[in-house]
């Protein structure tokens, strides 16, 4: 998977900040969903709205919740 991250896939990009979530690293995640954002990934937009949303791992944030569930 990381070749294809490494190729800049917006969904493999997303796969990796789930993963990284599921181990309970945030940070990272946003990472990925930020990254995978920006390439244009609706998923990760809506993933990062729950990430601002809920506060984990980033201050809690409506405005960029609203903002990436818009996007996605």
């Amino acid at each position: 998977m990381m070749e294809r991250v490494k190729k800049n896939d917006p969904v493999a990009t997303t796969e990796m900040g789930k993963r990284h979530k599921r181990e309970g690293d945030f940070g990272k995640a946003l990472e990925y969903y930020t990254k995978a954002a920006k390439l244009g990934d609706a998923t990760a937009h809506c993933l990062l709205g729950g990430l601002y949303y809920q506060g984990e791992g980033v201050e809690k944030d409506m405005k960029k919740a609203v903002y990436h569930l818009e996007q996605a």
